[in-house]
């Protein structure tokens, strides 16, 4: 961890709230390394909570608190065709512009793979992590369609990609 002088960021109030000595400890400082484990260990826990609020109706407001955290239930997701997929990438993109607050232009695009199978679906979640020099970074995500469980897997070099 660096101090505030060289390119160093604070660690998520989440970070801070589970470890009390971060709070107290001058040294917790991110570098940009350990800011986009945590990002992509936030974004793999806020792809795998369900919104369990139904009133968002009657109350808009609520669709950005922490009482909507998550994703819709994603059975109600139908990823057969291109346009139920965009869809679904549009529910993503916005649940990760409410709720990932260290990061900007958030884009998610089907990778097609020869991989794809029946069972699991992969994407690519770009976005820009919100620090002095704004840097892009993207993570290859899988859902396991049988299950509804995500796993984002680390950094993947934009430079040469899938899509």
């Amino acid at each position: 961890m660096y101090g505030p002088a060289s390119q160093a960021m604070v660690p998520s109030v989440l970070d801070r709230l589970v470890d009390a000595s971060m709070y107290h400890d001058s040294n917790a400082w991110y570098d940009e390394k350990e800011l986009l484990a945590s990002v992509q260990r936030d974004l793999e826990n806020l792809l795998n909570a369900r919104q369990t609020n139904t009133a968002t109706l009657k109350y808009p407001k609520l669709n950005e608190s922490i009482i909507n955290f998550g994703l819709p239930d994603v059975s109600g997701f139908d990823m057969e065709t291109p346009a139920s997929r965009a869809r679904f990438f549009r529910t993503v993109e916005s649940v990760i512009r409410t709720f990932e607050p260290r990061v900007s232009d958030v884009q998610v695009a089907f990778i097609e793979s020869s991989e794809q199978s029946l069972t699991k679906m992969q994407f690519r979640i770009n976005a820009k992590l919100k620090v002095d020099q704004a840097r892009e970074f993207a993570f290859d995500t899988t859902l396991q369609l049988s299950t509804g469980h995500f796993h984002v897997e680390s950094e993947v070099d934009t430079r040469s990609p899938k899509l």
